[in-house]
């Protein structure tokens, strides 16, 4: 009983973060500047040349 408990809280915790991580990335693509022909933010196509589309 205490193992499924321990089990169950461990999976929640890691559900929820997951849920958490994915919904922080939804809105920051939302809410930057998301070039849509290429899907790259342009903070990182200019940080690191070789992330540009050619």
């Amino acid at each position: 009983m205490r193992f499924e408990a321990l089990s169950a809280i461990i999976t929640f915790s890691y559900l929820l973060s997951m849920m958490i991580i994915l919904l922080h990335a939804l809105f920051e693509r939302l809410t930057s500047g998301y070039v849509a022909s290429i899907g790259v933010r342009p903070q990182l196509t200019q940080q690191f040349p070789c992330f540009q589309t050619f």
